[in-house]
C-alpha cells in the first residue's frame, strides 16, 4: 500500500512538473512565432512579414521558403517595405532556395527602393548591370546606385565607382570613380579595396590627389554604411 502511494507521489509530481520541463525546452523564438503567427492571420503587414522571417530563416520552424514568400508577398502588397525586399531577395538567382524568379524579384526590389530603402537601390542597380530579371541599363544602373551611396551604401559606392571608372551610363571619370571606390573600401569591401589598386595604375599622380581630396569630402557626407 505505502509502495503504492509513492508511486502516486512520484507520477503526480512529475504531471507537474512536466509542462514545466516543456516550456523550459520551449524554442526561444516560439512566443514570437505566435504571437506573429496571430498578428499576420489578422491581417497585420507587420506581422506577417515577422512571420515571413520566422519560416525563411529556420526561426522555431523549418526553414521553408515557399511560406517565407507566401508572407513576405501578403506583407509587400500592402506596402511594407521591409516584406518588399526579403521577398526580392527571395527570388534572386543567389538566393539558394527552391526557386529564382528575377522578373519578380526586380518588381520587389524596386517598390522598396521608390520608398527608399537602401539594400533594395542598391540590388536594383546591380540587376540593371547584369540585366538579370530586366533589360541591362547601365544609365539606370547608375541612377539607383547614387541614390544608394548617398544613404552610405558601400558595396553600392563600388558599383558606381566602376561605372565610372568605364563610363558606363555617366560620363567616364577617373577621379570619381576613384573617390567613391575609395570611400568604400575604407568600410572595409575588399573588392573594393583591390580595385582601387587597378585605377592608381591608370591615374596620374595629379589625379590621383584630386581623388584623395573628393574621398575625404566623400566620407564625412557618405561614410557611414547603411546596408540591410
Amino acid at each position: 500500500m505505502q509502495k503504492k502511494i509513492l508511486c502516486c507521489f512520484f507520477f503526480c509530481h512529475t504531471l507537474w512538473f512536466f509542462p514545466i520541463a516543456i516550456a523550459g525546452n520551449e524554442s526561444p523564438f516560439a512566443e514570437s512565432l505566435r504571437a506573429n503567427r496571430y498578428l499576420a492571420e489578422t491581417g497585420d503587414s507587420e506581422g506577417q512579414y515577422q512571420l515571413g522571417k520566422h519560416f525563411d530563416y529556420g526561426w522555431g520552424v523549418a526553414h521553408d521558403a515557399v511560406e517565407a514568400a507566401k508572407w513576405y508577398r501578403k506583407a509587400a502588397f500592402q506596402g511594407n517595405i521591409e516584406a518588399q525586399h526579403s521577398l526580392g531577395l527571395l527570388n534572386t538567382h543567389a538566393g539558394n532556395y527552391i526557386f529564382a524568379n528575377p522578373k519578380d524579384s526586380v518588381k520587389w526590389f524596386r517598390a522598396a527602393a521608390e520608398q527608399g530603402h537602401v539594400s533594395s537601390q542598391a540590388f536594383l542597380a546591380d540587376a540593371y548591370v547584369e540585366g538579370n530579371g530586366v533589360v541591362r541599363n547601365y544609365a539606370e544602373a547608375a541612377k539607383w546606385y547614387q541614390k544608394a551611396t548617398v544613404q552610405g551604401d558601400g558595396m553600392a559606392m563600388h558599383g558606381l565607382a566602376v561605372l565610372y571608372a568605364k563610363g558606363f551610363g555617366i560620363p567616364k571619370d577617373l577621379v570619381k570613380a576613384y573617390a567613391w571606390n575609395n570611400v568604400s573600401a575604407t568600410q572595409g569591401w575588399g573588392i573594393a579595396k583591390t580595385y582601387r589598386k587597378g585605377l592608381e595604375k591608370m591615374m596620374t599622380r595629379v589625379q590621383l590627389n584630386q581623388a584623395q581630396k573628393m574621398s575625404i569630402e566623400l566620407f564625412k557626407k557618405y561614410g557611414t554604411e547603411h546596408r540591410d
